[in-house]
């Protein structure tokens, strides 16, 4: 009965324990907001640092592109143009690029973590930064600064060498 007892004991007192590291996982597992380094001093008025300098990368809601993610693959099938230097290299590649979609839907922060070319991320920066306003993330029933990674691909269309056809006729998936 003895031995029942303190193995009984034992596994209560590992229970705080558990419950403990639950909360914190619980924690970092939602909240995932991150400040932005370069600006860590800023401070706002109140003493408080400058709420702008957040972001989160996943909210309640992820932002959206207006008309959803098809409406994205359209966005950029019409808008980005393979460059002219990549193409004449034969130059392939997924370009990783993120940006942070704002409070408002507007889109700031475009930078490449993966690059491939200098002509092709710089094309994927360009596109980017030429989109319509996104529906914004939601964290607690309140618009909030999301920081969204796209991978666009850039892949030459071999059937068009083969058939003559013209230069521009190349695939570009997202």
């Amino acid at each position: 009965m003895l031995l029942k007892n303190s193995s009984l004991l034992k596994l209560l007192a590992l229970l705080p324990l558990l419950g403990v590291s639950l909360v914190l996982q619980a924690e970092t597992i939602n909240d995932h907001v991150y400040y932005n380094s370069q600006q860590a001093d800023t401070v706002s008025t109140q003493g408080q640092k400058d709420e702008s300098q957040y972001f989160f990368e996943i909210p309640d809601q992820m932002p959206e592109f207006p008309g959803g993610l098809s409406e994205l693959k359209n966005f950029l099938s019409k808008n980005v143009r393979y460059p002219k230097l990549a193409q004449k290299a034969g130059v392939e590649g997924r370009v990783l690029a993120q940006f942070v979609v704002e409070k408002d839907g507007s889109v700031n922060n475009v930078k490449v973590v993966k690059h491939v070319n200098q002509e092709l991320d710089a094309e994927a920066v360009r596109v980017i930064k030429s989109m319509p306003k996104w529906k914004p993330g939601i964290k607690n029933g309140a618009p909030v600064r999301v920081r969204y990674t796209l991978p666009i691909s850039f892949r030459l269309d071999k059937s068009a060498k083969s058939k003559k056809q013209p230069a521009d006729s190349t695939v570009v998936n997202h």
